[in-house]
């Protein structure tokens, strides 16, 4: 299969090494996480919309699982972005900066209308640089996820029974509960 990530950059090796780490996991939307005296490293999937997400759930929270109340934090438009310009050096291009964009607009119409429409035909963008990612369909991969997560905005806070204690940041998780 085609690789999804690489990585093509220059480290300074007097930075500390978390530091080198980090920039590397930046690449891949990449985090580590310290458990049971370990360093594990997780990197995020753009969910599919395909009906498939099923596949990407690590755990499914249920009433019996929350301990109190839930607290819900609706959808902003302030954080939302319709439209993610990633930055990149191109080695097709001479190494010189490129650009790609989600959705794009010529290529991927409906959805940019769609998005558009949604936040009431308000353009709003953002531009990252993805340093270290040196190839165009890398760079889109991140700029959509950077576009889908912003969009998936609601956020729900509470506490839990031990059996979620193997949950961790990056997770895909439902919820299910009778109040919202």
């Amino acid at each position: 299969g085609k690789k999804r990530h690489e990585c093509n950059i220059i480290l300074d090796t007097v930075q500390p090494l978390l530091t080198n780490v980090k920039r590397i996991l930046a690449t891949c939307n990449g985090r580590l996480h310290w458990i049971n005296g370990l360093y594990t490293m997780k990197i995020d999937d753009a969910l599919p919309t395909d009906g498939t997400r099923s596949n990407f759930i690590s755990f499914t929270f249920l009433e019996k699982h929350i301990i109190g109340g839930i607290s819900l934090i609706g959808d902003s438009i302030g954080g939302r972005l319709n439209q993610v310009t990633a930055k990149f050096i191109n080695p097709d291009k001479k190494w010189k900066s490129d650009e790609v964009r989600y959705p794009d607009k010529n290529n991927e119409t409906a959805v940019y209308n769609d998005f558009l429409d949604n936040d009431n035909g308000v353009k709003l963008t953002k531009t990252i640089n993805v340093g270290g990612v040196t190839d165009l369909n890398q760079a889109r991969y991140l700029a959509k996820q950077a576009c889908l997560r912003s969009r998936d905005t609601m956020s729900v806070s509470f506490k839990t029974t031990a059996e979620a204690m193997n949950v961790i940041i990056g997770d895909v998780v439902t919820v299910t509960h009778s109040t919202p």
